[in-house]
């Protein structure tokens, strides 16, 4: 399936991005602090195919690109399930004002990150898409990632 309009509806789409562990050690705008080349095609991704993207951390939740972060260690795959059910609820609220009605949510993150974020945001009336769901292998992601970059489709 093609999703050549994916650049025509740019508009409607936010893309949320799971951080990742690697980054720097000080304080930067945060689409610098992540330094995985696997966070790095995420991001050129929801670049080209989003109105606007934010990126999604265990411990701030959501995270404007731009916004100076400080490092820090924190992921979900260390939290209980309770845990990770509230900070879903956290980003949830967090993310509402970035997405009017209608909007299309693409997630680019782990299945920890999208496990209950994805469904909350699907009943709240949101088309949610996750291109990585069944992409096995962080390779196999880096190179789904820079081929749709590359082609400009996906």
């Amino acid at each position: 399936m093609t999703h050549r309009s994916q650049l025509e509806q740019k508009g409607d789409t936010v893309v949320l991005v799971g951080c990742v562990k690697q980054k720097l050690a000080r304080a930067v705008p945060a689409e610098q602090l992540y330094t995985s080349a696997l966070f790095r095609k995420r991001a050129r991704f929801a670049q080209m195919f989003g109105r606007e993207w934010l990126i999604l951390s265990a411990l701030h939740g959501v995270i404007d690109p731009q916004h100076t972060t400080a490092p820090y260690d924190m992921t979900l795959k260390d939290m209980k399930k309770p845990e990770r059910q509230l900070w879903a609820e956290r980003v949830f609220q967090q993310v509402m004002p970035h997405l009017p009605a209608g909007s299309r949510v693409i997630l680019l993150a782990g299945a920890k990150y999208s496990e209950f974020l994805g469904p909350k945001l699907q009943q709240a009336g949101f088309v949610i898409e996750n291109p990585l769901a069944n992409c096995c292998g962080l390779g196999t992601q880096q190179n789904w990632l820079a081929q749709a970059v590359d082609q400009q489709d996906w």
